[in-house]
């Protein structure tokens, strides 16, 4: 299957900063009469929705909102593993030219002693413009906006060599791939760090051969894998032909969660949202995210651990003194076949500054108190029961009931139910600023 996965990285090498341009690195393996197209103005929803289900009747495990949610999170660990200019760490994900090109410019960082010190990267949106079903690959194109602040450290100084000066937005299209066939890893394979073929952790030699059963895990035979990276403009899209979801204002939406969970009520919704902000918020401060891990999706939690870590390797410590929630007001809903996503906007106020942890000197804003706004979107899958139980945000299974302890997918260590991807409860899978959000919301939303 080929996926071109559009997610929110920029590749920070010294030729993007001197010329502007952002690298792309393709695959030759699956080059085919299907290769990667440019993200259309336009997408065409019937076809879309009509290979989806194809793709579906011939691998049933397979899922489109599950697909994205994975396809997110290998972003954000190959992302990842640039930032820490650690190319072993990329390989089990990309094809071998994509990897080459990458590990060269890994190699290329090293060698010139610059470290990326990205910050504030946001995944905003997500289009899918083009599914191909193919009688040699599949193929899915989908387009990711993003928003971020690119750096580059001096690793010998810590000093600052190049900095983009605030967020900006950009776009990038990733094409993962695999062989006609090739069937969806419940498990979840290497995102998952298991062995796609064997189900064994995660362990490959230098070709990317897993150690336990010697198979290939990036010949696309056995997983997903990146075989194009290629930027392009952040375009203010969405993903609803590919998840066949419906955008709902708020009134419609949650009458149609309540269709089937009748014992789900908005005001209790609102009460759990307020829970998890100031739960999250605690535990940004305190640079350590375990303390909300439960009720985060793994694309969210690894978003934001990227920019805990951040913090901590440049002695930085955010704090959001006298923060209070002036007010919750829900936004929209997108009701899909699977998912359900309710979108929030928070209203606050607090002093926000930035101290150097080394002295304790402030670095960065003041102690005045000012209000700031966030949007954030919980997910919950569709026909999910309310039932007042303890759950993600109680830190507890809400599958088994075990005390909360996931590995890297958000999978229970005791039941093996994967409690973070909104099956079992609601999750927090989106932060977005107003100004990326706004107009999306208040174009088309179906009244009740």
């Amino acid at each position: 299957m080929v996926v071109i996965v559009g997610i929110v990285v920029y590749y920070l090498i010294k030729a993007a900063f001197s010329s502007g341009e952002k690298p792309h690195y393709e695959s030759a393996q699956f080059d085919d009469s299907a290769a990667p197209a440019p993200v259309p103005k336009a997408v065409d929803p019937p076809l879309v929705a009509e290979v989806v289900a194809a793709l579906h009747a011939d691998d049933p495990d397979f899922e489109a909102e599950t697909f994205l949610q994975r396809a997110e999170m290998t972003y954000f660990f190959v992302n990842r593993a640039y930032q820490r200019r650690d190319a072993p760490a990329m390989q089990p994900y990309l094809a071998p030219e994509v990897f080459d090109e990458r590990a060269q410019a890994v190699q290329s960082l090293l060698a010139e002693h610059q470290k990326p010190a990205q910050i504030d990267l946001n995944v905003c949106g997500m289009q899918v413009p083009s599914v191909v079903h193919g009688t040699a690959n599949d193929r899915i194109v989908v387009h990711f906006d993003l928003v971020s602040r690119e750096r580059m450290l001096d690793d010998r100084t810590g000093k600052l060599i190049a900095d983009a000066g605030d967020d900006r937005r950009s776009g990038e299209t990733w094409v993962f791939s695999r062989k006609a066939g090739t069937k969806t890893v419940v498990s979840g394979g290497v995102v998952a760090a298991k062995c796609p073929n064997c189900g064994a952790p995660l362990s490959l030699d230098e070709t990317a051969h897993c150690k336990h059963c010697n198979a290939d895990v990036t010949t696309g035979e056995h997983n997903w894998i990146v075989t194009s990276i290629e930027p392009s403009d952040y375009v203010g899209t969405n993903a609803d032909e590919f998840l066949g979801s419906q955008r709902l204002s708020p009134d419609a939406g949650f009458l149609a969660i309540a269709g089937s969970d009748p014992a789900f009520a908005s005001n209790e919704f609102l009460k759990r949202v307020a829970t998890a902000f100031d739960a999250l918020q605690t535990a940004w401060q305190a640079r350590d995210l375990d303390a909300a891990r439960g009720f985060m999706s793994a694309g969210a939690y690894y978003a934001r651990s990227a920019q805990v870590d951040q913090l901590k390797e440049e002695h930085r410590k955010n704090v959001l003194e006298g923060l209070n929630i002036d007010s919750i007001t829900p936004l929209g809903v997108m009701h899909g076949k699977v998912f359900d996503d309710v979108m929030v906007r928070i209203d606050a106020t607090c002093a926000e500054y930035e101290i150097d942890d080394t002295t304790g000197k402030i670095i960065f804003g003041d102690k005045h108190p000012n209000p700031f706004a966030e949007y954030w979107t919980f997910q919950r899958g569709v026909g999910v029961a309310t039932t007042g139980k303890a759950g993600t945000l109680e830190k507890q299974c809400p599958n088994c009931g075990a005390p909360f302890n996931v590995n890297a997918v958000g999978e229970c260590t005791y039941c093996k139910a994967t409690i973070t991807s909104g099956k079992f409860d609601w999750v927090l899978s989106r932060i977005e600023q107003p100004e990326n959000v706004v107009d999306y919301w208040t174009v088309g939303a179906r009244a009740p």
